[in-house]
């Protein structure tokens, strides 16, 4: 599914990675606007679009438009309320929660034209997938990471335990990427509804994906695979899902556009009342924790997408 865009994409974010690595550091200021940038293009929009997701998803429970407006925002808004309240009291147990759930949800995006089964040896194949995606963007990049999380209350006394761990994991990404290799091959063997073009598209791309995030600076890395390889896919995903009669793209960007400013507003509230006074680091910090707060409920609406692809 989606295999065409997959390569495109790939080969796009293979070119920009050697274009970046080739030129001379990016000033640490331009790689956090690009950051933000890619998040503020792609990264909101393909999720401002869960609504939408959810009503299709639920035609036959609600009849009406405001008995699927009442059960979204029922859906919605108190996993955001707690896992907010869970960042204001318990902020780096909130952060584990937030790197383990990204990391299912990326392998789940990233994985999908595997069409797997739903069992427990496909959880585990995602976990190790998206854990191998999330160790290669932080665990490469210490300061960048370090400097970020620095703005976390108790950071006196976790920083020295990450600082510690970093040191000594700097050829985990690696080992994990080799594990990757071993445990997809197994995989792949024994799945005969995939061509052989499909299975080496698919190593190819969960190979490349994780050492390019593993050499580029660590705000550059997330911008290429968030906004342009995960966010994309997603927004097609979405596409399909929601206009497979309607091929119509004006109308779907327009129908973006309500919740992803209400998303700017609620994470531009955020910082201002953050208060940073020029900090990049609490600032960053601060948008992280607003993007970590709005994806809790996505995860969840995405998955259930996911699932009606494969029944497609």
């Amino acid at each position: 599914m989606g295999n065409p865009l997959r390569i495109t994409l790939l080969l796009l974010i293979f070119l920009l990675s050697v274009l970046i690595i080739l030129l001379p550091q990016i000033p640490i200021l331009s790689q956090q606007l690009i950051f933000v940038a890619a998040i503020l293009i792609t990264g909101i929009p393909h999720g401002a679009m869960d609504h939408l997701i959810y009503f299709k998803s639920n035609t036959q429970i609600h009849s009406t438009t405001f008995s699927k407006i009442k059960s979204f925002i029922l859906k919605y808004i108190p996993p955001m309320v707690v896992y907010g309240i869970i960042w204001w009291i318990f902020p780096w147990f909130a952060l584990l929660v937030f790197l383990m759930l990204s990391a299912y949800h990326f392998a789940e995006t990233d994985l999908l034209p595997l069409q797997l089964s739903n069992n427990y040896f496909t959880v585990l194949l995602q976990l190790i997938y998206g854990i191998v995606i999330i160790t290669n963007l932080l665990i490469p990049h210490p300061v960048e990471v370090l400097a970020v999380l620095s703005a976390l209350p108790k950071s006196n006394y976790y920083i020295p335990l990450l600082t510690d761990f970093f040191a000594k994991s700097s050829n985990l990404p690696l080992y994990l990427i080799l594990g990757w290799m071993a445990f997809l091959s197994l995989k792949l063997y024994n799945l005969n509804m995939l061509s052989s073009k499909q299975k080496t598209i698919i190593i190819i791309q969960t190979i490349i994906l994780p050492i390019i995030l593993n050499k580029l600076p660590l705000f550059l890395g997330f911008a290429l695979y968030f906004g342009l390889w995960h966010s994309v896919i997603s927004l097609q995903s979405i596409y399909q899902h929601l206009y497979q009669d309607d091929k119509s793209i004006k109308k779907f960007i327009t129908s973006a556009i309500p919740f992803t400013l209400v998303a700017f507003a609620g994470i531009l509230i955020l910082i201002v009342l953050g208060n940073y006074n020029g900090n990049l680091n609490q600032a960053s910090m601060a948008l992280f924790i607003g993007i970590a707060v709005l994806t809790l409920p996505h995860l969840s609406v995405m998955s259930e997408l996911f699932q009606d692809s494969k029944k497609l």
